[in-house]
């Protein structure tokens, strides 16, 4: 989305832009080779369109220098367009391709509309199932009936159907990539078979290691990690979390932003920033743009296992990172909150449950995040209250041995 934000039409020429990154052209939909040969000067990048089918898709061509006219070089890169239209107009089907190789290319096409853990996780799932078993026949070779033994030997092995229907999720959308690019005819993949299985989350925890959980979080010394689990406390997904930018972040309204290629759902969003958030934002040093979460050596955490293992080995409960993500739906079902109202919380990506929901609004995230965070502020007043209590009645014990105390009458 940010490339065509930043493309000039470049006028005179079908599908020719400019990528002014540097904004020479803030206000202009279209411009002149003679308003680039005046204002513009190597490098620069001008991009261009053309259709793959219906898709629009663009390449981008790098002018390092000066040598040709800004006419000379659009009018060379125009005519390449044409050719490449034409050609891929008229293309007959490339039946040749393996199963493989298809993979290979339509992952790297989609690198950049996925999120890194779907990308890493669909490499993962391809080369675990299907790049040994049927990754080497031609694609026009490879039918249903095949896709479907391999579905009924993973089962055979004691793998969970929700594991099974990957295989279906992965090779369905390679199929209509091929047809799209001739590759193929048919998607044999549309009509295999999975047997119905509960896809239902369940979570529980104690409400003494929620609440301890929660202060390991909210006392975690370094700032951009407790930042991290703090968001991923308020609904997030590790992969929104770990691409939030300062441009997404609203102090003066208390919101922050998920851009489409942020979040799952791929639509744009917003949430209310909770005072804990605007806390630990402020505890990092508010910046204007650049990632929120940064190492020490200014580059974005990509990679949270170490510090997740070091709150679980605290914690002594065996918890999933993604279980911070339920025990907002598990602790707010539990305070009477409706399913509403936490779908939206949530950023739910089902777009059933989205469309049933759509007039949520920001205040009933809002109303939801302080109702779960009030959970733990009120253990934690109730714990406090307990504790000054005991310190008055035994003064020469220690306030480890009064918690302990306290956690024993409870």
């Amino acid at each position: 989305m940010a490339l065509l934000e930043k493309l000039v039409k470049i006028s005179n020429y079908t599908g020719l832009y400019l990528q002014d990154s540097s904004c020479t052209f803030p206000n202009q939909k279209e411009i002149t080779v003679n308003d680039i040969q005046k204002k513009v000067k190597p490098p620069y990048t001008i991009c261009v369109r053309f259709y793959e089918g219906k898709k629009s898709v663009y390449d981008q061509y790098s002018i390092t220098n000066n040598t040709k006219t800004v006419k000379k070089i659009c009018d060379e890169i125009s005519a390449q367009r044409k050719i490449r239209q034409i050609e891929k107009t008229f293309k007959a089907k490339d039946t040749s391709r393996t199963l493989n190789q298809i993979f290979d290319e339509y992952i790297e096409y989609k690198k950049n509309s996925i999120s890194e853990d779907h990308y890493t996780g669909t490499k993962y799932s391809y080369d675990a199932h299907l790049r040994e078993e049927i990754g080497n026949l031609k694609i026009n070779n490879i039918t249903t009936k095949k896709i479907q033994n391999i579905v009924n030997t993973l089962l055979n092995k004691g793998k969970a159907p929700r594991t099974v229907k990957t295989v279906k999720d992965i090779l369905s959308p390679i199929f209509e990539y091929s047809k799209k690019n001739d590759y193929c005819e048919i998607n044999p993949a549309k009509d295999v078979e999975i047997p119905k299985f509960d896809n239902q989350r369940y979570f529980t925890i104690e409400d003494e290691n929620a609440q301890k959980l929660y202060n390991i979080i909210v006392n975690y010394q370094n700032p951009a990690i407790k930042g991290i689990f703090i968001f991923l406390l308020h609904g997030r997904r590790k992969s929104e979390v770990l691409n939030l930018k300062w441009e997404n972040i609203n102090i003066s309204q208390k919101l922050y932003y998920l851009e489409d290629w942020q979040n799952k759902s791929r639509k744009k969003q917003a949430f209310p920033l909770s005072e804990l958030q605007i806390q630990v934002l402020e505890e990092i040093g508010i910046q204007k743009n650049g990632y929120i979460f940064l190492k020490e050596d200014g580059e974005p955490y990509k990679d949270i296992r170490h510090h997740w293992n070091k709150i679980t080995k605290e914690l002594e409960v065996k918890i999933r990172l993604h279980d911070l993500r339920h025990l907002i739906g598990f602790i707010a079902v539990n305070e009477g909150v409706s399913l509403a109202a936490i779908s939206k919380t949530l950023g739910h990506s089902n777009m059933q449950i989205t469309e049933r929901y759509s007039n949520v609004k920001i205040q009933a995230v809002k109303e939801t995040l302080d109702k779960v965070f009030d959970v733990f502020d009120e253990n934690k007043i109730k714990k406090n209250d307990k504790l000054e209590k005991l310190k008055t009645l035994f003064p020469d014990k220690s306030e480890d041995e009064l918690l302990e105390v306290i956690n024993i009458l409870k």
